[in-house]
């Protein structure tokens, strides 16, 4: 009968065997003559600091008589490994992303340390854009280093925008829309005069500063932009009155001098 200890973390040397009972009918004193993995060979009764594998003993008792034992095994755990996902990236300037880890093999419970200093789980939350690294313990003290995770913040909601000024009246427009149609956008808009709305698209607007908060609908996150209407007023004029062929040279419409109907 054997007693056998699995090595504790994979790739160890942690095993153990004890022959803790002799074979029926056994003389002692017995030689011992173990051979295992890796040319392991050994002549002690009970041999430790063994790797996973199959190990077999040929006991010789004091008689002559050998006993061959069935191969024994020294098992270990799996290794630990661990996947990490990023879900929501973290909008610019706003510390909101998260890190998921997804742990299996070794020996559970596990235990967490976070290069941020958080201990409490396979999950952190509240990050800013940035690299974290954690190192994970399972129960019999194994560890695994994961030196690398990188949390990227959410790309800036970016607006296609069209400005037109006026250069006849106080109609300038602006229109907005979003790079793709799979980038749903909202829009809050403040401007002179008490100006606010909700649309992408506006006319007859003033002169002044228009500014606009786009929010990607996806994400939720958020970029303000700033636009000037410029119209040119007084830039276009018109003259009133009649074309006439000032037949006397006086500078005056006297009655029978051919004219041109209608205004200009």
């Amino acid at each position: 009968n054997f007693a056998v200890t699995p090595v504790l973390c994979f790739g160890m040397n942690g095993g153990a065997i004890n022959l803790s009972v002799l074979p029926a009918g056994a003389v002692l004193p017995a030689t011992f003559s173990w051979i295992g993995p890796n040319n392991f060979n050994s002549n002690q009764q009970n041999i430790s600091g063994l790797p996973t594998g199959s190990y077999s003993l040929t006991l010789t008792d004091a008689t002559g008589c050998s006993y061959y034992s069935s191969p024994v095994i020294v098992s270990q755990p799996a290794p630990i490994t661990v996947t990490f996902a990023t879900p929501t990236p973290p909008c610019s300037g706003v510390n909101n992303g998260f890190i998921l880890l997804q742990v299996s093999g070794g020996t559970p419970p596990y235990m967490y340390s976070w290069s941020n200093g958080i201990t409490t789980g396979p999950t952190i939350s509240n990050l800013a854009p940035g690299t974290y690294s954690v190192t994970v313990t399972d129960a019999n003290g194994c560890t695994v280093f994961v030196p690398s995770i990188t949390v990227t913040a959410a790309p800036v909601p970016s607006v296609i925008a069209t400005v037109t000024n006026n250069t006849c009246a106080a109609n300038g427009s602006i229109s907005l829309s979003p790079p793709s149609p799979n980038s749903p956008q909202t829009y809050s808009w403040s401007g002179p005069n008490g100006f606010t709305g909700q649309g992408s698209f506006y006319t007859n607007l003033p002169s002044g500063i228009y500014t606009v908060t786009v929010t990607d609908v996806l994400n939720g996150c958020t970029a303000i932009y700033s636009y000037n209407i410029q119209n040119n007023l007084g830039a276009c004029g018109y003259i009133e009155g009649y074309v006439i062929k000032d037949t006397t040279e006086n500078c005056l419409a006297d009655p029978g001098e051919p004219g041109l109907a209608g205004w200009i």
